[in-house]
């Protein structure tokens, strides 16, 4: 009790490890609604059709938030403080302005697109889905201002909404035995609760005017970032699109979809942290590499131990959460694992704080050229698995070409922000745990 009053008033004292919190529960509230959905009447084929939804949503993602959410972070800190208002405000304009064009695409291409892209004719419901897309992804727009704001009493009661709407969205709808259509009916209402909360925020502290000049300047800045998490997210969107393609299933694609995830709580985590290291690091570059070496560590402590267990016990694990149909997810789960390896590791926080965006998307194009490239090729000989096996590749590559630059370009050692001696230790472990569980 003790320990937990402790993080209880870290969380609330510091703004980064508040943001970190939200990052794990929105994680959290994503596999607790997989684990509701395994659990409900709805059929494989029924949750491969939400999966799709979800899809979509990483692909407006891709092309309309990611990149404006980490230029407003690079950005804010070196904003006049008289002129922040204005800059939130301008950040959210461009938001709505990105995904919805994103949206409008797919909705005027969807015949094309589903049929190409998704191998479905058609996708009911389907402007239902992106409004509630739109909705949803944009109000993550709330924790990321109050992170700059440095408000770290928000995200511990904004954690606990999230939480608990996101669940209850989902949970009423199949505790009463409804369809899909119903489940995305209760969805659409959670997503205008979450706009009204963003707006109830937001709103008294915005300062409503627009400035080409600050839009320009974000545009220039959310463009090789947007690339750059936009190519992350292509590779996601690249893997989830070869299953349903290759094998033309809806329920091979929840399968896949299902076991394509690494720990609940470590993306999450991992993301946070560099999100919030980027604007230490621009305002202190020694304390930064401090702070990235020290929590890239603690990490490891925690997530290298926990991800040997669950690789012995994948399989048992998911008959238990979801259903003995996702038994055969544990194979692409214990690939996905092994990213541990590489997830804790940072040297993209140190560019990303140097200002060497144009490194990070060139660096990035070479990882998604490598996924395409070994997924498309394994996935003909281990199926499902393989195309994990593509991804873990190529994320291992871009870590170790930026850990190059860093050294050979810049002259920051890779000491400098890695615990080498723990990490040697800990992968040498974790791959020894994955062998022994795939021949053994």
């Amino acid at each position: 009790m003790n320990r937990l009053k402790k993080y209880y008033f870290s969380i609330s004292q510091d703004s980064s490890k508040g943001f970190q919190a939200f990052s794990v529960i929105r994680q959290l509230a994503v596999f607790l609604v997989g684990v509701l959905l395994a659990k409900s009447s709805l059929s494989t084929d029924e949750i491969g059709t939400y999966e799709i939804w979800m899809f979509i949503g990483m692909i407006i993602s891709f092309t309309g938030l990611s990149g404006i959410l980490q230029a407003f972070l690079a950005m804010y800190g070196k904003e006049n403080v008289e002129i922040r208002a204005s800059f939130i405000f301008n950040t959210l304009l461009i938001i709505w302005i990105g995904t919805i064009s994103s949206a409008l695409l797919i909705y005027f291409t969807q015949g094309y697109f589903f049929r190409n892209f998704l191998a479905q004719e058609v996708i009911k419901h389907l402007p239902l889905v992106l409004i509630f897309l739109l909705l949803h992804l944009n109000s993550i727009f709330a924790p990321y201002v109050k992170l700059v704001e440095n408000k770290a009493a928000f995200f511990v009661p904004y954690s606990i909404f999230f939480l608990t709407g996101n669940v209850l969205a989902v949970l009423i709808p199949l505790w009463n035995g409804q369809s899909l259509p119903t489940l995305l009916y209760s969805l659409l209402i959670w997503s205008l609760i979450e706009q009204f909360v963003l707006m109830l925020l937001l709103v008294p502290s915005l300062t409503f005017k627009v400035s080409l000049s600050t839009l320009k300047r974000i545009s220039n800045t959310a463009i090789p970032l947007s690339l750059y998490s936009g190519l992350g997210l292509l590779a996601q969107i690249f893997d989830a699109w070869l299953v349903n393609y290759h094998f033309k299933d809806l329920s091979v694609f929840a399968i896949f979809r299902y076991g394509a995830k690494e720990i609940p709580g470590a993306v999450a985590l991992a993301s946070a942290f560099s999100a919030s290291m980027v604007a230490l690091f621009v305002m202190d570059e020694r304390g930064g590499l401090k702070r990235l070496k020290e929590g890239s560590l603690k990490f490891m402590h925690i997530f290298f131990p926990l991800s040997i267990v669950l690789v012995l016990f994948s399989d048992n694990l998911f008959s238990w959460m979801y259903n003995d149909d996702f038994r055969r997810s544990a194979d692409v789960f214990n690939v996905y694992v092994l990213l541990m390896l590489s997830r804790w590791v940072f040297p993209q926080v140190v560019l990303m704080g140097l200002g060497k965006h144009k490194d990070i998307f060139w660096v990035s194009v070479i990882e998604l050229f490598c996924n395409i490239l070994l997924s498309l090729i394994l996935v003909n000989y281990w199926g499902i698995a393989g195309v994990a096996v593509g991804t873990l590749i190529a994320f291992w590559l871009e870590k170790l070409i930026m850990v190059y630059l860093l050294q050979i370009r810049y002259n920051i050692n890779v000491n400098d922000y890695i615990p080498s001696r723990y990490f040697l230790l800990y992968s040498i472990s974790l791959v020894c745990a994955f062998f022994w569980k795939s021949f053994y």
